[in-house]
């Protein structure tokens, strides 16, 4: 148990609080993503999870009204990425984000409509969630972190009878991360440090109808 890590997450619990009822105010349809998900949906795991970010999703049309409301109550947006944003005493970033980059918009749309709810926050669907935070660690980043290897084996632990299997192996192959176990070369470039290596590995897993989708969200 780390005091400093857990007097922390109580800070980003408060800062999820805040923005949760800001959004839910405005009727901003938005799903809190990863690690910060994580320690609302298992209050436990906040005991030992080392949080840098919030992440947050909103649909498209929603993005610049969440911006608003960010700015609206303390937030300043980071002058190099438009999509982050830092509050003077709180610990944590939050990265708001209008669409998963693997999915293109039909299942963007798709996600709002399966996610679930635990206590009044809106997340993935245990299949999505799974899905999503394996395509951060292991094709976004392309990196073993500790977190995220934790973020897996909790999810499977704890929703080992909630993720229905068929419909987490037929999305895995859907967007193409399929590939990815079976890949004999994966493995060996995914523990060597390779310039844009995370855009390597998002281009070359994904399907041939979003590798141009994703080079035009690029340019």
């Amino acid at each position: 148990m780390n005091n400093h890590t857990i007097a922390k997450n109580i800070l980003i619990h408060k800062q999820i609080g805040e923005v949760v009822s800001e959004f839910n105010r405005e009727n901003i349809d938005f799903i809190l993503l990863k690690g910060a998900a994580l320690i609302e949906i298992f209050p436990d795991y906040a005991f030992s999870r080392d949080m840098e970010d919030i992440d947050i999703l909103v649909k498209k049309r929603s993005f610049l009204m969440a911006k608003h409301i960010l700015i609206n109550i303390g937030y300043s947006c980071a002058i190099e990425d438009p999509g982050a944003f830092f509050k003077q005493g709180f610990p944590a970033r939050i990265d708001l984000c209008d669409g998963l980059w693997y999915l293109d918009r039909s299942e963007n749309i798709l996600l709002f409509k399966e996610a679930k709810i635990f206590f009044d926050i809106s997340v993935l669907s245990p299949e999505d969630f799974y899905i999503h935070v394996f395509a951060h660690a292991f094709l976004h980043h392309a990196r073993r972190e500790r977190a995220w290897l934790d973020d897996l084996a909790l999810l499977s632990e704890r929703w080992a009878e909630t993720i229905d299997k068929k419909t987490l192996s037929l999305k895995i192959k859907k967007y193409g991360f399929d590939r990815v176990s079976s890949n004999p070369f994966y493995n060996w470039f995914l523990d060597k440090e390779i310039p844009l290596k995370g855009h390597i590995f998002r281009f070359f897993f994904l399907p041939v109808r979003k590798k141009f989708l994703y080079i035009n969200d690029l340019l």
